[in-house]
């Protein structure tokens, strides 16, 4: 099972690394406190979702997808509609989905949200947003959007490939 507990030393460790001047220091940061459900990591980890590091957004937003409160379902929606790289945005939508189920929120109203979101321009241009926007309608019940899922399994783009292998 996951670990729950970090000891007051360990957080103030962590918190140093998750400042430190290697981006490979706090991405390490960002993927190991998604292993720890508490407060403390939590703190970290929306810190981490602002990173400046397209990458280190990236774990983090993944690593939030574990947190089921209103908080980071808040950061990750945010996230979604200011987030300027298309990678960065298609975790975060993701992750913000599984934190919607997670919250057994009203999916209906969550997947209005993410149809009109999907319409913007710069989500049409990106395959990966448009794939985890489709997931996100489908894990809302919105079955219609697998359809639009296996059309992009035709794309040539084999991030957005890579990316189906985790549905």
């Amino acid at each position: 099972g996951r670990l729950k507990i970090l000891s007051p030393k360990q957080i103030q460790i962590i918190e140093k690394y998750a400042e430190d001047e290697d981006w490979s220091v706090r991405i390490e940061v960002a993927k190991i406190l998604g292993n720890f459900q508490n407060n403390s990591s939590k703190r970290i980890l929306l810190k981490l979702a602002n990173d400046q590091d397209e990458l280190i957004r990236i774990e983090a937003y993944d690593s939030l997808s574990v947190f089921d409160t209103k908080d980071v379902e808040y950061a990750l929606k945010k996230a979604i509609q200011t987030e300027r790289k298309s990678l960065a945005c298609s975790y975060a939508i993701m992750a913000w989905a599984e934190v919607v189920i997670a919250r057994r929120r009203i999916p209906w109203k969550q997947s209005l949200f993410i149809t009109n979101f999907k319409k913007k321009q710069r989500i049409q241009k990106s395959e990966h947003c448009l794939l985890n926007c489709c997931y996100a309608q489908y894990i809302f019940g919105r079955k219609k959007a697998l359809k639009e899922i296996l059309k992009l399994l035709k794309s040539d783009d084999i991030k957005c490939l890579g990316e189906m292998m985790d549905f």
